[in-house]
């Protein structure tokens, strides 16, 4: 069986949606992406999950990154140079005073950057196990994200389609419809695995 492709969704989508002529084909590009997007945020994604590293440099408490790309959210910071696992902390407790000199152990992420709490007096190397962000899909392309999802995506995107134009009947029965097919298909969702080992549930950061 072949895969679904954004234009095969696309026409699915339309078919939900009655062919309403309201719900263009730019607008129902959105709502697919929107669809997709929730999804990959929602459920847990081996195709999204990554790895890579970053240097802290000589008395600098910013995280340099080099190799990771499409970042979306960390799962988890380690630094490689002392072997030990590095916790989030709240940006208030790591910048509230002078940053000593020393092997870094927490970090907050803020504005596309990590800061961690201490200037090491050597280059120390961080791992980075992150989940990676999707690009939109269109054309011929087909979600990244496990076959599985794509009739999930359709049923969403209908969803927000519809209530867009204000038929929340139609979008009630997309999203049930939507709801029943991801409850039979038991699927893991990220909160599930987002456990720290110290601070309980992870917080995912935008």
């Amino acid at each position: 069986m072949a895969r679904r492709t954004f234009a095969t969704m696309d026409t699915e989508v339309h078919l939900r949606c009655a062919n309403r002529t309201d719900i263009t084909s730019a607008m129902r590009e959105n709502f697919i992406n929107d669809a997709y997007y929730s999804i990959a945020n929602e459920f847990a994604h081996v195709e999204l999950e990554s790895y890579g590293t970053g240097t802290v440099a000589i008395g600098a408490d910013t995280v340099t990154l080099v190799d990771v790309t499409a970042f979306w959210w960390e799962v988890l910071l380690k630094n490689i140079t002392s072997g030990k696992i590095m916790d989030r902390d709240d940006k208030w407790r790591i910048e509230s005073g002078t940053k000593s000199s020393g092997s870094p152990q927490r970090y907050h992420y803020w504005n596309s950057t990590f800061y961690v709490d201490k200037k090491p007096t050597a280059i120390e190397s961080i791992g980075i196990w992150y989940v990676k962000k999707p690009t939109n899909l269109n054309g011929t392309q087909s979600s990244v994200l496990n076959e599985v999802f794509d009739p999930a995506i359709v049923m969403l995107a209908a969803s927000f389609g519809l209530a867009a134009v204000r038929d929340f009947a139609e979008a009630n029965i997309q999203e049930v419809q939507y709801q029943n097919y991801i409850s039979g298909k038991r699927l893991t969702k990220w909160e599930a695995r987002k456990v720290d080992h110290r601070l309980g549930i992870q917080v995912r950061t935008e």
